[in-house]
């Protein structure tokens, strides 16, 4: 018996969506069966059996129905328009016999039998369709015993949208709309009630899913939404875009879920047509570090620019190639130079500027992974410091007229060898502000950048993947985050708010737990925490200690107030510095120190310079 149903529920499947050759050739053969089935109904009394008719009638009708649209449409959905079409088809093949008939003078049955003839072909067929509508119905309601049950969240034009492409699959049942509206909530849409988000918190457990189906949703209210829902431990996806909606098929891939920016609820930053062009339309623009992840979307944003042409430096030689190989297929009539080079290597530097009128540097390179640079020192010191200093020598020597430096957050009140490098770099930066006229140098300050090489979302997403456990360092340790685009499309601004030796600051909005960011991630993978209080869930967090150096918060200033700019999202400061021939002698020593490994005489010379970095846990050994 179940082979049968299955058998059946198969050959339904066909008919109603599958291979469209092979659907219609069965529906063509049932149609033929019940013309064969209306010609015993209509001609069986009188013993009528002409061969020469019933073959031309058979034709017609077969080739009328095959030829002019009949088994295109798709069978549940099925309306007058339908019923209109048989009668049309009905009709032009029974007046193609007749007419027929009188050329070639073949016998031909009494005028009100081809009446009685079209009505019952018409009846059967349309009945037919009906029928068969029922059973894919059944068929659906049988294969969706095990559908996911979900709740719309929205309950306006883009959820009666979804809801209709819904209820074409079988692997979701909707069970409610939630919306805010009161003129909304009790009523009916669709046979599917509307309730509230109150209402909703006492009926959450019988539902597998929340499809989130507002359209136009701002990333802040969607987080609130996300909020609100935060006692639903089940997966919450984005509605698909409107014109997949349009299409009326609905796959599973189409459904969005929620994505860890989404968690930020950071609307999309304001951008200032008149901030982005300074420096970059019509100029040479050079980019270090252009093959990591600022450096490529800086990269990307700027060839949307006009620049007039575009140097790009890295020492990754995989990093460089991708990102050169995806600027020219982006970019086809824009000047891309790629140079594979350490950018502590200043005669190599030298001939790079020498070679080419440069008007603009963004410098991204650098060592930035706390640990690893705790574990090399020497590297990181001399990576990071030097690098800044040969290309602000550079800059000054040729007359580049901005200079900008990618910093961290890490800078302000170092607490690892990192931070205490970024600052230095700062400080070479603002001195070299001083001392030059021609160039106009600043720096922009920013906390964790999503996704970026390092970070915590791309580790977590690795250790959810093979089911934990997530390794936070201490529950209590918050980070800014901000996205890459948002960080690339604000460092573009900044540079033209530049007069000279300012920090900008970039609104991070406000700092993010990151026990809270994995849990998080963990509900949108549509797993669940393990806890104390939930013993048999999927993913547990374990709490390693805080690493040599790492801080429980971050802060992105050290002496001064912000000021505002007239970038929202972008502040100023000018911080505290050192004149340019006591830092350079300085730096000129560190070099020295560095090379003859003398690391007390290194670590000494750089808290000299960098009063609030801690020497003490780097002088142990």
């Amino acid at each position: 018996m179940k082979t049968n149903i299955k058998y059946f529920i198969r050959l339904l499947n066909i008919i109603e969506l599958r291979k469209i050759y092979i659907r219609r050739l069965i529906l063509l053969i049932f149609d033929i069966i019940l013309f064969y089935l209306s010609n015993l109904i209509v001609f069986y009394p009188y013993n009528f059996n002409d061969k020469t008719f019933l073959t031309i009638l058979f034709a017609c009708l077969s080739t009328t129905y095959l030829f002019t649209g009949a088994y295109k449409g798709i069978t549940k959905y099925l309306n007058n328009k339908i019923l209109f079409g048989i009668m049309y088809r009905n009709a032009i093949s029974i007046f193609v016999v007749i007419l027929l008939g009188n050329i070639f003078d073949f016998y031909l049955p009494e005028k009100k039998s081809f009446f009685i003839l079209f009505i019952t072909i018409t009846f059967l067929t349309y009945l037919s369709k009906i029928i068969l509508r029922e059973l894919i119905e059944l068929k659906n309601k049988y294969q969706s015993v095990n559908a996911y049950k979900v709740a719309l969240y929205g309950a306006g034009k883009t959820g009666i949208q979804l809801l209709a492409a819904l209820n074409s699959t079988n692997r979701y049942k909707v069970k409610f709309f939630i919306d805010d509206s009161k003129e909304l909530q009790g009523r009916l849409i669709n046979g599917v009630k509307v309730i509230s988000p109150k209402e909703f918190k006492t009926k959450f457990k019988k539902i597998d899913r929340v499809l989130i189906s507002i359209s136009s949703l701002n990333p802040s209210k969607l987080k609130l939404i996300i909020n609100s829902l935060s006692y639903f431990q089940n997966p919450i996806y984005k509605v698909p875009n409107l014109e997949e909606l349009a299409l009326g098929v609905l796959k599973s891939d189409n459904l969005k879920p929620i994505e860890t920016e989404d968690l930020l609820g950071r609307d999309p930053v304001p951008i200032k047509k008149t901030l982005l062009e300074k420096g970059i339309r019509n100029c040479s623009v050079f980019i270090s570090g252009a093959g990591g992840s600022i450096g490529k979307e800086l990269c990307r944003q700027i060839i949307k620019l006009d620049p007039k042409e575009l140097l790009i430096l890295d020492i990754n030689e995989l990093n460089l190639y991708e990102i050169n190989n995806e600027l020219k297929l982006n970019s086809k009539n824009l000047n891309i130079k790629s140079f594979l080079c350490d950018a502590t290597r200043k005669k190599n530097l030298e001939k790079i500027f020498s070679e080419n009128k440069i008007d603009t540097v963004f410098h991204a390179a650098a060592y930035k992974h706390v640990p690893i640079v705790e574990n090399n020192p020497f590297s990181g010191i001399y990576n990071n410091v030097f690098s800044t200093l040969n290309l602000c020598n550079l800059a000054k020597d040729h007359k580049v007229k901005n200079f900008l430096l990618i910093s961290s957050d890490k800078a302000v009140r170092p607490t690892n060898l990192m931070g205490a490098t970024k600052r230095l770099s700062e400080l070479i930066v603002q001195a070299f502000s001083k001392n030059s006229f021609l160039t106009t140098y600043c720096m922009v300050r920013f906390g964790n950048v999503l996704e970026s090489s390092g970070s915590v979302v791309p580790l977590f997403k690795k250790q959810i993947k093979r089911k934990g456990p997530i390794t936070i360092t201490h529950p209590e340790i918050t980070r800014f985050f901000m996205t890459i685009p948002e960080a690339a499309l604000l460092v573009l601004q900044s540079i033209s708010l530049a007069k000279g030796g300012e920090v900008f600051i970039l609104d991070m909005g406000e700092p993010i737990k990151v026990k809270d960011l994995a849990t998080e991630m963990i509900k949108l993978s549509g797993l669940k925490l393990k806890s104390k209080e939930n013993p048999f869930g999927d993913i547990e967090i374990q709490y390693t200690g805080l690493r040599p150096g790492e801080k429980l918060y971050e802060e992105l200033l050290i002496d001064a107030e912000k000021e505002s700019t007239e970038h929202p999202l972008i502040f100023k400061a000018i911080e505290d510095s050192y004149e340019f021939d006591y830092l350079i002698k300085n730096i000129e020593l560190l070099e020295k120190n560095l090379f003859e490994f003398n690391k007390d005489g290194v670590f000494k010379i750089i808290q000299n310079l960098v009063k609030d970095w801690n020497i003490s846990d780097y002088l142990k050994d």
